[in-house]
């Protein structure tokens, strides 16, 4: 790893953290907790994290007690808790065993002091940590707590002396540790962690013989995976066994497979015959030969990509149900990809895996179609000069968490000040922004209160239903209304952090509610008008007239979410609730002024704009397959052509002429109409197993 490039994604690591600081109105601490979760959250090592920063107050012979937030996965019994150590300073510093292990004995302390229940009386009821506090002692006296994972997170560049910090216990409860310095969390995005090289006898299994299947491509291995291998695999290394898609599926999804854990209790030796199995990568394996058959005994970068689910089911029935696994034997595919080549195919192994599996395609959106247009959008949609400034802006869509910083590693110091004039900080969103943009005007405010996975989830799946049937829906004027509607959330923030009534609590939940509750009262006052949000893209503030409306509606809010007579004690919980929004709906009465229309187009001009805009989308779409047609190249039509012959495809007399002219290029190009039917070609021999 490149040190400068390293002290380069930390510096701006510290930025991003100063600006969420200063836009959120919030401590640069509590803002650094939040950045950093966000990565660890879009890479699926947590989910739904939510901000509950406590300290315990210093008194003599009493132990310091410490938390920063918390996830709670109630599929695993596993609560994670996060803990930071910000330093804070431009120059870093290294994090010593010493260092960490007293910051994890204040986590600790929280949590002991926590199932004891004595901290009942020292957290306000109103404070999030309050709540988690009550979940920990519940958990903990109804024995639905089985592991605790703390993640020590900070700006500090790990020690070398710092690598395994064994686990624990508090009470019968697993504590595992996990540190996550700056380092790792650069590593981690760039690809390139450590290589971790799992051997079975370390984990108590034995050589399992297996079949090698030579693909052509990638080398691949076949076999009968031991269930307590498997198991005692899954307890030691955890989520990190699964690859990422998978780990922010199983996060989000709490239902146990019956069918998977009736087969493990009552039919463990039919478990082979019933399972589908898992689907499995690695960078290397270990294997030896005898007596013609090959054994495999250790397996480097173990990632499996498809049976998360039933790998976490048979660890959960190993504990839940004292289920016997020593003769159940899970069908495994093991397919072996270098390191190089991980990060840009096992993505793709893993969402092809899943096509017909439980884990739906929204678990993998990030490469969805839909995202890659939202950032093709984001580099070419430019924004008038503003305030002044003598050069255009564009927003920066994030369709993985780290790629605007990754954008400026590696630039001069003076390309790095012409990257963020052109991409300022304070215009990029992600993918979790989009969702809760656009979830919040879709009047779910309970849902996108869920977290931003949970919401983000729900956005995918909704999206992938619509793109199917209406993929020329999501175009420009889709992208600039999503801005629009980013900067209403963001004003929205700003404006709540300025009420004298505010008390630094609940401002993702009084935003979220706001927002929705004025898209709920606007539509229903005014059903001939829309928000003229391509009016907002244009000027990028949102006018007086919405503003105002805010100013009473986030009051509304407000006081509907902090009414005593609401229906759980803990506020953050009532949100997620949808019994919360619709008890909003009924109880806050405003009518909206009419001199909103002012900021209005009617309907039928929305229409209007809505039908130009996918005509336009299709006009694009067209151009975008004439482009990769010609960029294909003579070469590989010819090959192409070559391929269908051979299996004797039937090709349609049109789709054979554009072919002849395809092979011809760039002396002959394929009109638009031809460029369609080689697209679908090219599709179709791809299905027959023609490689691109």
């Amino acid at each position: 790893m490149d040190n400068n490039e390293l002290l380069q994604f930390r510096s701006a690591l510290l930025d991003e953290v100063s600006l969420n600081s200063e836009a959120n109105n919030e401590l640069k601490y509590t803002s650094f907790v939040n950045v950093f979760t966000e990565y660890l959250s879009d890479a699926g090592f947590i989910s739904d994290f939510m901000y509950a920063h406590y300290k315990r107050p210093f008194k003599v012979g009493r132990r310091n007690a410490r938390v920063d937030g918390y996830s709670e996965n109630i599929f695993e019994e596993t609560f994670s808790l996060v803990i930071a150590d910000f330093y804070n300073e431009d120059t870093p510093v290294t994090l010593t065993m010493t260092d960490a292990m007293q910051t994890f004995r204040e986590c600790t302390a929280f949590v002991d002091e926590s199932i004891k229940g004595n901290l009942r009386t020292e957290i306000d009821k109103s404070d999030p940590a309050y709540y988690l506090s009550m979940l920990l002692f519940q958990g903990k006296a109804k024995g639905r707590i089985r592991k605790i994972k703390i993640f020590l997170i900070s700006d500090k560049i790990r020690s070398t002396a710092l690598k395994t910090i064994e686990s624990g216990s508090i009470d019968d409860i697993a504590i595992e540790y996990t540190v996550w310095t700056v380092d790792r969390l650069y590593e981690n995005i760039r690809d390139e962690g450590e290589t971790r090289d799992i051997l079975f006898k370390d984990y108590g299994g034995e050589p399992i013989k297996c079949l090698y299947v030579d693909s052509g491509i990638f080398p691949g291995y076949m076999c009968a995976m031991p269930g307590d291998l498997l198991a005692n695999l899954y307890e030691k290394l955890d989520t990190e066994l699964l690859e990422g898609n998978i780990r922010s599926f199983l996060s989000t999804k709490v239902a146990v497979n019956s069918g998977i854990r009736k087969t493990i209790v009552n039919d463990p030796q039919k478990f082979f015959i019933y399972n589908n199995g898992i689907s499995a990568t690695a960078s290397e394996v270990h294997t030896f030969e005898k007596d013609g058959q090959v054994f495999l005994t250790g397996i480097v970068d173990f990632q499996i990509v498809n049976g998360g689910q039933t790998t976490a089911s048979l660890y959960n029935s190993r504990y839940k149900d004292k289920a016997d696994l020593s003769t159940i034997f899970v069908p495994m595919k093991l397919t072996v990809v270098k390191k190089e080549k991980s990060k840009e195919v096992v993505p793709l192994i893993a969402e092809y895996a899943n096509t017909q599996n439980r884990v739906n395609s929204a678990d993998f959106f990030s490469n969805h179609e839909f995202c890659i247009k939202m950032e093709r959008y984001s580099r070419t949609c430019r924004v008038d000069p503003q305030n002044g400034a003598q050069y255009d802006t564009f927003w920066f869509f994030e369709r993985a968490k780290g790629q605007y910083t990754q954008a400026q590693i590696g630039k001069t110091p003076a390309q790095t000040r012409e990257f963020k004039l052109r991409y300022p900080k304070n215009q990029l969103f992600t993918k979790t922004d989009l969702a809760k943009f656009r979830n919040s005007w879709a009047c779910m405010p309970d849902i996108v209160s869920k977290g931003a996975q949970t919401n983000f989830q729900k956005f995918a799946d909704d999206i992938k239903k619509a793109y199917d049937e209406r993929p020329n829906e999501f175009n420009e004027k889709y992208y600039k209304e999503t801005v629009a509607l980013g900067i209403l959330f963001h004003t929205v923030e700003s404006l709540v952090c300025a009420q004298e009534w505010y008390r630094q609590g609940y401002r993702a939940q009084i935003v979220t509610y706001a927002i929705a509750l004025f898209s709920k009262l606007f539509s229903t006052q005014y059903p001939d008008y829309a928000i003229d949000f391509q009016m907002i893209w244009k000027s990028q503030t949102i006018p007086r007239q919405i503003v105002g409306e805010f100013i009473t509606i986030t009051r509304l809010v407000n006081d509907s979410i902090n009414d005593p007579k609401r229906g759980t004690v803990n506020v953050t919980q009532w949100c997620k609730r949808a019994e919360c929004w619709r008890r909003m709906q009924e109880t806050c009465k405003h009518s909206i002024d009419a001199g909103i229309l002012d900021c209005c187009i009617s309907h039928l001009e929305e229409l209007s704009e809505r039908a130009s805009a996918r005509s336009d989308s299709k006009k694009e779409a067209g151009i975008m397959v004439e482009v990769m047609v010609v960029n294909y190249g003579a070469e590989n039509w010819q090959r192409l052509h070559t391929f269908a012959n051979e299996r004797k495809m039937t090709i349609p007399s049109d789709t054979l002429k554009a072919l002849t002219i395809a092979e011809q290029l760039p002396i002959k190009i394929p009109n638009s109409y031809q460029a369609k039917l080689l697209n679908v070609l090219l599709e179709t021999a791809m299905n027959e197993g023609f490689r691109r």
